[in-house]
């Protein structure tokens, strides 16, 4: 094995291993729990949040928006929220297309469902 695969395996063994018990990803999802639109969002957009079938969702509208209007379903395997990264996608969308992104934030395992999850994007 080379000395970057060896180096690259040491690294990945050092990381958390979020996903080791149901105990760690309930742990690791509460740590990175962030509902709200960062700074940067907020100043380039009107964020308007409300609750629809019990959840959280976030409508960030540009300055000057183009008429397109988009849904964001971010990824996390239903397990993890919206990270940084996803919100990163989400400034780049409004600012390329000018659309007006909803983001639902749809109730995550292991207390929530994807049988609950499509209804409510649905809505």
């Amino acid at each position: 094995m080379s000395l970057s695969m060896t180096l690259a395996g040491l690294a990945l063994r050092a990381l958390p291993r979020a996903f080791r018990t149901p105990e760690t990803v309930r742990r690791t999802a509460a740590r990175r729990r962030r509902h709200s639109a960062p700074l940067s969002l907020r100043r380039l957009c009107r964020v308007h949040e409300e609750t629809v079938a019990g959840f959280p969702v976030i409508t960030l509208t540009p300055g000057k928006p183009s008429g397109r209007e988009l849904i964001y379903l971010h990824g996390g395997a239903y397990v993890f929220p919206l990270r940084e990264a996803h919100w990163w996608i989400i400034s780049a969308l409004i600012r390329r297309t000018g659309a007006t992104v909803t983001v639902p934030l749809y109730g995550l395992a292991p207390w929530h469902s994807v049988a609950e999850a499509l209804p409510f994007v649905d809505a």
